[in-house]
């Protein structure tokens, strides 16, 4: 039981000094995911929205209280909210992708093609850091 709970306390163990836990990395996901999907969803009710202009750890992670989550918890959240939102991309047509939207704050006019584009890129950025800390996981 001691080997196996040291074992799951590793998904709480950063990857280097200075750097996310796998759980923290996750959290931020979701916490990024709230403010970026919540933009194209707006954007889909409202046309050409103003939509407020929220920060991921600042104004997310205290409503949500992710930490209270185990690490399997927040992989089904996480999983089921992609999993909406993707549902609703592919459902998109070439003018619907172009619908524009602005963030308080910020004269530039974005749209839901560019938001998800960050969106993705972002991600990637980090799930090659997961991948990373997954393989240091596994090896212990």
């Amino acid at each position: 039981m001691k080997a196996l709970s040291k074992k799951l306390n590793a998904w709480e163990e950063p990857l280097a000094e200075g750097k996310r836990s796998f759980k923290e990395t996750l959290m931020h996901l979701i916490h990024s995911d709230m403010s970026s999907t919540n933009k194209i969803y707006y954007c889909m009710m409202r046309d050409n929205p103003t939509v407020e202009n929220t920060h991921p750890e600042n104004d997310w992670a205290p409503v949500l209280m992710l930490d209270k989550l185990s690490v399997k918890e927040l992989l089904r959240y996480f999983t089921l909210k992609r999993k909406i939102l993707m549902e609703l991309l592919h459902s998109l047509d070439m003018k619907t992708w172009v619908r524009k939207f602005k963030v308080e704050g910020n004269k530039k006019s974005l749209n839901v093609y560019k938001e998800a584009r960050a969106m993705a890129l972002h991600e990637e950025e980090h799930l090659s850091t997961l991948k990373l800390q997954i393989k240091k996981f596994i090896s212990k």
